[in-house]
């Protein structure tokens, strides 16, 4: 991790560790309410500092998980949310002790999830290639309680604060993986990037539809939703 504070003109390593297996930094998340309390995902672990990256630590919990996702709820300090390859996790205090909440499964298998056993994602191969994977997580700006997963098979919902989960309606999404999600406060939409195009799905009609008409690639794997005013950008990668 390498930090700049005079805008990218110079740079600091801020952030190095050597174990016997090659640990990647992929996730780097900050208190949004303390911008000295920093959260590391790594491929082996979890790490945080509490002097804005002078130094750090490794947490006890998932020492030895891949950490592709870590959340800080903006108005409940304790929570913290942890996203793995194929698991999401639960803090409630400050990330000391975590319990699984959430498990991703390709159908013929294990049930994706423990908390809602009987269900089961729709329209997925289970001979598909693609191993399962959670790609992002997100907080809906309307409801402080609901949480939204992006994954490989499709999108799960939370109202309770990622205790319980459930699968939200592909129709007209079919078998597109998620790759990530936005959600627009004007016009309440969920948008969604995947491998085959760009998605919207209107509160109304319950329908997704293709919005990548035009775009010269249709595999998409992020997506920024800036507001100013009344006017609302959507930027695809």
């Amino acid at each position: 991790v390498f930090e700049s504070k005079d805008s990218a003109q110079t740079w600091q390593k801020t952030f190095s560790v050597l174990e016997e297996e090659s640990t990647n930094s992929l996730c780097l998340s900050s208190h949004p309410r303390d911008p000295e309390i920093l959260y590391l995902g790594t491929a082996r672990g979890l790490y945080f500092s509490l002097d804005g990256g002078k130094s750090w630590s490794k947490q006890t919990a998932l020492a030895h998980d891949e950490i592709r996702k870590v959340l800080l709820h903006p108005l409940y300090d304790n929570k913290t949310f942890v996203a793995t390859e194929s698991d999401f996790y639960v803090s409630d205090d400050y990330g000391r002790l975590f319990r699984k909440t959430f498990h991703l499964q390709r159908p013929g298998k294990e049930k994706p999830y423990p908390d809602n056993p009987e269900i089961v994602p729709d329209e997925i191969e289970a001979d598909s290639p693609v191993s399962p994977s959670i790609f992002t997580v997100e907080i809906s700006p309307f409801d402080s309680r609901e949480l939204f997963l992006g994954t490989s098979e499709g999108i799960f919902t939370s109202h309770d604060l990622g205790k319980t989960w459930k699968s939200v309606a592909r129709n007209g999404l079919g078998k597109a993986q998620i790759t990530d999600l936005k959600i627009s406060p004007r016009d309440v939409a969920l948008f969604v990037a995947t491998f085959s195009g760009i998605y919207q799905l209107a509160p109304q009609s319950g329908r997704w539809t293709e919005i990548y008409a035009g775009m010269t690639e249709s595999s998409a794997k992020s997506l920024t939703l800036i507001q100013d005013g009344n006017t609302e950008s959507l930027y695809a990668v």
